[in-house]
């Protein structure tokens, strides 16, 4: 295999597979599969995730198919500019890299060895712009655990498509953050557990487009998202996700306070600064005003910030993981909240002004 390609845009393809694990057990997965035998293509996997990808080239000279280590070729491409030529063996065992006077050679796996695309031929399609599905996972990932042994639908995004709707819903047991949006549908209602390494992958896959429309396949035990020429496959996980809507719905707050979203983040960075290990911040409503403050263990740092709002009610003073609420706002947009309370032990939700598709909620601390 031969070919020219410029090295701005195949860095750009090399840094989506970068952030695939790295499988100590299976060598083979460390590489990625580069062939122009009729398209010019690029694949790799970690067995949960895989991407496929057209390429650009400036010139396909030799026809071919090479299993190339991904990290050290990504590292040589990141540090040359202009057109780099890729020149394989004629056993494929090796790969030549030619750029100006820059010459390296990697050594290269079997294109055999390697795990073939996985195919998802789903009979549910579903259409939608890739910039509000990266919205989507920006405003529930946050929410999400790393993968455990115990409970793995908490180390997941659930992707629920239910009769016109898709929702996004990520949880770690403590807080949960909802989003929904209408879509093109049948009656359909089927909850999909996506790991939240995959969802950090697509996430990249996606920025990279414009605002072009996304397809969603769904089979069995996979999920595709595509475009011409490209496609990202997630292996979904199977377990027991919390009942999210009684969660969200049925939440009783009796009490609302309408804040600046900007005010509150910027007061929560600086309660964070003099708060304990637990980010424990206390919130004490009182009339037209948030009363904010902290304190780290053992007397070294404390901190108070007053805030306005609008707030009628009782005076209320409760507890919460400070940074939740800061990783909830890092994500919104619009420039008003609304915290809806009931007392100091209950559940509060935190929904964005004019955006009724969205809402956070939290568990309070025992303070």
């Amino acid at each position: 295999m031969k070919i020219i390609v410029k090295s701005e845009e195949f860095k750009k393809t090399l840094q989506v597979i970068q952030g695939l694990s790295n499988d100590r057990a299976m060598p083979v997965l460390d590489h990625f599969i580069l062939s122009n035998n009729g398209s010019n293509t690029l694949m790799a996997t970690d067995l949960t995730t895989s991407i496929k990808e057209t390429i650009d080239v400036v010139k396909a000279e030799v026809k071919g198919t090479v299993g190339i280590p991904r990290k050290k070729l990504y590292e040589i491409i990141n540090q040359i500019e202009g057109e780099v030529t890729l020149e394989s063996s004629k056993d494929n065992s090796s790969i030549k890299v030619l750029s100006g006077n820059s010459k390296f050679k990697l050594s290269c796996i079997n294109p055999s060895d390697y795990p073939t695309f996985p195919e998802v031929e789903g009979t549910l399609n579903i259409v939608l712009g890739a910039r509000k599905l990266v919205e989507m996972i920006e405003k529930t990932a946050h929410c999400v655990n790393s993968l455990n042994d115990t409970r793995y639908a908490l180390g997941c995004l659930l992707i629920h498509v239910k009769q016109g709707r898709l929702n996004i819903v990520g949880t770690d047991g403590h807080r949960m953050a909802v989003i929904g949006t209408d879509i093109e549908s049948g009656d359909e209602d089927i909850q999909l557990l996506v790991p939240k390494s995959s969802v950090q992958r697509l996430k990249q896959f996606l920025l990279r487009s414009d605002d072009d429309k996304v397809t969603m396949k769904v089979s069995k035990d996979r999920m595709s998202f595509s475009f011409p020429g490209r496609e990202i496959v997630i292996r979904l996980m199977e377990g027991t996700f919390p009942v999210y809507e009684k969660i969200s719905g049925e939440i009783d707050n009796d009490k609302n306070a309408d804040l600046s979203v900007d005010d509150l983040r910027g007061a929560l960075k600086r309660m964070l600064i003099v708060s304990n290990a637990s980010n424990a911040v206390r919130f004490e409503f009182e009339s037209n005003q948030l009363i904010l403050s902290s304190s780290e263990a053992g007397g070294i740092g404390q901190g108070r910030e007053v805030i306005p709002v609008e707030y009628r009610g009782e005076n209320l003073s409760i507890v919460f993981n400070a940074r939740y609420f800061l990783d909830a706002l890092n994500t919104l947009t619009g420039n008003k909240v609304t915290i809806g309370l009931k007392d100091p032990l209950s559940i509060s939700r935190m929904m964005e002004a004019n955006n009724p598709d969205y809402c956070f909620v939290a568990m309070p601390m025992r303070g």
